[in-house]
C-alpha cells in the first residue's frame, strides 16, 4: 500500500509541475534577439567607421610602391601614366598587379568591369576618392546589414516595422525615421536610420591613429606608461564566482546568457527603462560591464551623475506605459 502511494504521489507531481512553469513567450524572444542582432551589428560597423584602416589613397600608394619603389609621383592623377606605361587606356587586362584597383574605379565611376578606363576619367576618379579626404578601401554595404536586421524585426512579415516592431533605439528615432510619415518604417527608411545610428556611435568607438595620407605610416616614439589617480584600470571580470558585493541584485537576475555583462536586449526583455540603462552605459555601447556599472555608482555618489532613483522619480509611470 505504501508503494503504490508513493508511485501515485509521484506521479501526481510529474504531471502537476508543469503546469506551474512559465510558458516561454517565442514573440517576446524573437524580439530580444532581434534588438540583440541590431546592438551587435550597430558596434561592429562603428568600429569598422572609426577604424576604417587604409583609404583607398593609402591603398593605391602601397601598390604602386611595391612596384615602383621611389619612384610615384605625389599627385595621383599622375599614376595613370604609371599603371598604363604612357598609353592612353587602362584596361582590366593591362596588368595583373593592378586588375583590382580598375575593378575599383570602375566601381565607384559606375562603369561596367570591362571598360577601357582614359586619362580623363581617370582624374575624376581621383580628384574624388584619391585626395585628402580619401574614403576607407573597405566599402560597409548598410544595405546588405540593414536588410537582414529588417527582416529579423518584421514579426508580421508585412515588408513595414510598425512602431511596437522597432527597436528601443529606433522607437525613440521613430519620427525622424519616418521621413513619409506614413506612420510605419520602410526598408530604405530602416537603412538611414541605421546608418545614421553608425554614424553617432562610430564617435565613441576608439579612434585609429593620425597619420599621412598616402605616406609610409612613420614609428612613434615609445611614451611612457602614466597612472590616472582618478581613472584605475578596468579590472575584467572572467568568473561569476568573483564578482565583486557592491553588485546589485538585479544583475544575476538580468544576466541570462551568463556571460557576465548586462546587454541592452537583456535589459529591454526586462521591461527595465532605457533611460536607466544609459545612464550606466557610459561607453554607450550597448553593453553594461562590471567596471563600467561600478564606475557608474562612483560618479553617481559623487554627484557627477544623476543616481537610478532620480532618473525613476523624474519619469514616474514609465514602467505602465510600456505595458
Amino acid at each position: 500500500m505504501e508503494r503504490i502511494l508513493t508511485r501515485t504521489l509521484t506521479a501526481a507531481v510529474v504531471v502537476t509541475c508543469p503546469l506551474f512553469a512559465a510558458d516561454p513567450d517565442p514573440a517576446a524572444e524573437k524580439y530580444a534577439r532581434a534588438v540583440k542582432a541590431e546592438d551587435e551589428v550597430s558596434r561592429k560597423l562603428a568600429e569598422r567607421v572609426a577604424k576604417p584602416g587604409d583609404s583607398e589613397r593609402e591603398r593605391w600608394f602601397k601598390r604602386l610602391d611595391e612596384v615602383y619603389t621611389g619612384r610615384v609621383p605625389t599627385n595621383p592623377a599622375d599614376w595613370f601614366d604609371l599603371i598604363t606605361a604612357g598609353k592612353g587606356e587602362w584596361s582590366r587586362d593591362t596588368s595583373r598587379y593592378f586588375a583590382e584597383f580598375h575593378e575599383r574605379v570602375c566601381y565607384r565611376l559606375d562603369l561596367k568591369k570591362d571598360t577601357a578606363i582614359g586619362r580623363d576619367l581617370f582624374a575624376g576618379y581621383a580628384a574624388n576618392f584619391l585626395g585628402e579626404n580619401s574614403p576607407p578601401w573597405k566599402v560597409i554595404d548598410f544595405a546588405d546589414e540593414s536588410r537582414g536586421l529588417f527582416k529579423q524585426l518584421d514579426a508580421n512579415r508585412d515588408g513595414f516595422l510598425g512602431k511596437e516592431e522597432c527597436s528601443p533605439g529606433l522607437q525613440e528615432r521613430f519620427e525622424q525615421a519616418d521621413t513619409d510619415k506614413d506612420g510605419k518604417i520602410g526598408p530604405s527608411e530602416f537603412r538611414d536610420y541605421l546608418i545614421a545610428r553608425v554614424k553617432y556611435e562610430s564617435q565613441f568607438a576608439p579612434q585609429p591613429e593620425e597619420k599621412g595620407k598616402g605616406d609610409r605610416p612613420k614609428e612613434e616614439p615609445a611614451k611612457p606608461a602614466t597612472d590616472n589617480p582618478e581613472e584605475p584600470k578596468a579590472v575584467v571580470y572572467h568568473d561569476a564566482k568573483n564578482l565583486p558585493k557592491e553588485l546589485p541584485g538585479w544583475w544575476r537576475e538580468l544576466d541570462t546568457d551568463k556571460d557576465l555583462q548586462i546587454g541592452l536586449y537583456e535589459w529591454v526583455a526586462a521591461k527595465r527603462s532605457i533611460a536607466e540603462f544609459k545612464a550606466m552605459d557610459l561607453n554607450g555601447d550597448g553593453i553594461l560591464e562590471v567596471a563600467e556599472y561600478l564606475r557608474y555608482r562612483k560618479l553617481a555618489n559623487d554627484g557627477s551623475l544623476p543616481k537610478l532613483d532620480d532618473l525613476r522619480a523624474a519619469a514616474p509611470g514609465e514602467k505602465e506605459k510600456k505595458k
